[in-house]
């Protein structure tokens, strides 16, 4: 059966063309007789993804590190310590870093004698786009079925699952609720003409879960304001107007 080779290589060079990686990130035969064969396959696809990801991050995070293994004051390089093994969760598979720890130099003094440079970078150990899915898809459906959505299209971490992304939620909402500060109370009149249901578009996290706000542009019955909630995406507002 003839076959087409598929090589795929990732080149990444800096503005100076220094090359921080070159190397073939997927190589996979495919035939072209039949339809199941055209185009990639979603493993091939998430394999490519995956791929791409390790690779990238790894020259990222190599880039970063060189722009910090200096004091940034005076420019004398800083004696190693030790390192450790840090752990990034993105939507394309979970990816394994080596972060060192290093000497703070004397000319900046500090209650520690030691720090992480990746620290200042890798704020959270999950990507922010990860987290976007998670939270997203779980105010649609399950947890589970969302952890299974997940590792259906797209190649992230095996072990990924409904408690996981409930952890995951509660965090995204518990930080938006301290963003937004504390409640204060609003007054409206209930007989004004223009008197409507208080709404946003979008995902609003509470506590408990992640519900999706729908307009609702009609008076309540009495004339009452109140804000309208529905896990609908395309339903009706639940209450009686």
């Amino acid at each position: 059966m003839p076959s087409l080779r598929v090589q795929i290589q990732l080149r990444i060079i800096t503005d100076d063309e220094n090359v921080l990686s070159d190397e073939v990130i997927a190589y996979f035969d495919k035939g072209d007789d039949q339809l199941e064969e055209i185009g990639l396959s979603l493993e091939q696809a998430k394999t490519v993804l995956a791929s791409t990801q390790t690779s990238l991050v790894a020259a990222q995070t190599a880039s970063f590190l060189a722009r910090h293994r200096c004091c940034e004051l005076c420019g004398r390089h800083l004696q190693s310590k030790g390192r450790r093994r840090l752990l990034f969760r993105t939507p394309f598979g979970t990816i394994p870093l080596v972060s060192p720890r290093v000497h703070r130099c004397a000319c900046q003094p500090a209650t520690s004698k030691t720090f992480s440079p990746l620290t200042a970078l890798f704020t959270g150990h999950t990507a922010p786009e990860l987290l976007y899915l998670e939270t997203r898809w779980a105010s649609l459906v399950s947890f589970g079925l969302t952890a299974g959505l997940l590792k259906d299209v797209l190649p992230v971490d095996a072990r990924t699952n409904a408690a996981a992304i409930r952890n995951h939620l509660h965090k995204v909402a518990l930080r938006q609720e301290a963003e937004l500060g504390d409640e204060r109370p609003h007054f409206v009149n209930p007989h004004h003409a223009s008197t409507k249901c208080f709404s946003w578009n979008g995902i609003l996290p509470s506590r408990r879960t992640l519900k999706l706000v729908r307009t609702c542009n009609r008076p309540h019955a009495g004339g009452s304001d109140r804000r309208c909630f529905t896990n609908r995406p395309f339903g009706k507002c639940s209450d009686t107007h």
